[in-house]
This record gives structure tokens, sequence and C-alpha cells, in this order.
């Protein structure tokens, strides 16, 4: 939640932000309009970050392009994820000048 809040404050300042509180709470708002950008943690409560994914990319196969994963597991099982889908991912702790960076990569490629 603090993270939440921190990325909250700092990205609203440049972009409209909205935030959801669990997986399915971020599949439904994802089904109902379109974001041009959608970052969202591995470990979430209700569905993991994955399944979120995968089931928002059924949904709309360009979400792809507009998704960044942030984590502080390094586990190495979740590296092949990244790599089959091309998903770039910030692992925590990471500064608010690199998701800045990251933001704006994937806005304007």
């Amino acid at each position: 939640p603090g993270l939440v809040r921190l990325l909250k404050s700092f990205l609203g300042r440049r972009y409209e932000v909205e935030c959801a509180g669990d997986g399915n709470e971020a599949l439904r708002k994802i089904g109902a309009r379109h974001y041009d950008i959608i970052i969202s943690d591995l470990h979430l409560q209700g569905m993991s970050g994955m399944a979120v994914f995968r089931e928002a990319l059924r949904g709309d196969g360009t979400i792809k392009g507009r998704y960044l994963f942030m984590t502080g597991d390094l586990s190495p099982e979740y590296k092949p994820f990244f790599e089959l889908n091309d998903l770039p991912c910030l692992y925590k702790p990471f500064s608010l000048e690199e998701i800045d960076d990251r933001i704006r990569r994937i806005l304007h490629p």
C-alpha cells in the first residue's frame, strides 16, 4: 500500500492514475476500459500478476506492449515468463526515475 500511494502521488503529477486493490479488481478494470500502460506487481491479493496479465491478454492482444511488472521476488522461475512474453520488469527497490524512464519508453517507443 505504501508503494502504491507513492507511485500514485508521483505519477499522478503527469498522468491519470487508477489503482486496484487486488488482482480481481485489476482484471475488472482492465476489461472495462483502455489503459495506455498497466503497472503490476507479480504478487497481488486474490490473483497473481501473471494470471491477471494472461487473462487480460486474452481480452486484448495489444496489452502486451503496455504492461510493466515490478517485483521484489528474484526467484528464477519468473524469468522465463518475462522472456517468453517480452515483458519489462523493474526489480525492487527501484528509483522513481527508473519507473519514469520505463513508462516513457513504453508510451513512446
